[in-house]
């Protein structure tokens, strides 16, 4: 966590779900990774109505650069009915899922590599601007340098494999607009796409797209 802080703003971490932090120790191991122990862990978690309960959790981790721009680890929820809460899954901006992750990286097509062996079934496909990795719903694409300059315009100059945006699902395209503008935000309107810039998002660009929207 120390060199995320020091590295500044931006996206620190990829979390993977899994039915089974050992399951996930070995996938990687499989892979020649060399991940961490399994990390179990609990915390408290009151509900509105008072009843208490107890969140449980096992993690496994990859150690530090196994891929680039950010760390990753498996957790498995083993209580599920204690974490996924219905006054935890509906927000204001009607946002319900992660879309894409968008990586940056001199050398893209080395990157994807990296992440694709780190994700055991995911699909890696090149592009024009780099690569895509592809999960089921879910997309990490790398872009070279100038790509990600003309789609994101990030505010430091790409010299190492960095996130610089993520996307969203939503329910509804104006509510979360309007949830935005409350907010004190100015957010860019592209047809259906919503997006808010890195210097309001932590060093991050976050965009918005409706449900059933293409994943290009």
């Amino acid at each position: 966590m120390a060199p995320a802080l020091a590295g500044g703003e931006g996206l620190a971490g990829f979390a993977t779900a899994t039915p089974s932090a050992a399951a996930a120790g070995a996938a990687w191991r499989d892979a020649g990774l060399v991940p961490s122990g399994i990390l179990a862990f609990s915390r408290a978690v009151e509900r509105a109505d008072g009843i208490r309960t107890q969140a449980r959790f096992e993690v496994v981790t990859l150690p530090a650069r196994a891929v680039p721009a950010m760390s990753i680890f498996a957790c498995a929820q083993l209580t599920r009915d204690a974490v996924w809460l219905p006054e935890l899954l509906k927000h204001p901006n009607t946002a319900r899922a992660i879309r894409r992750l968008s990586i940056a990286a001199p050398a893209p097509l080395l990157a994807a590599e990296s992440w694709s062996h780190a994700l055991p079934g995911s699909m890696r496909v090149s592009t024009d601007s780099g690569a895509q990795i592809r999960l089921g719903s879910h997309v990490i694409e790398f872009l070279d340098p100038a790509m990600a300059a003309r789609l994101y315009s990030p505010t430091k100059r790409v010299e190492r494999a960095t996130a610089i945006a993520i996307e969203l699902e939503v329910m509804d395209v104006d509510t979360c607009r309007e949830v935005l503008r409350r907010g004190g935000l100015s957010p860019q309107l592209h047809g259906n796409r919503t997006s808010v810039g890195s210097a309001d998002a932590c060093g991050v660009v976050i965009a918005f797209l409706p449900v059933g929207a293409p994943l290009a």
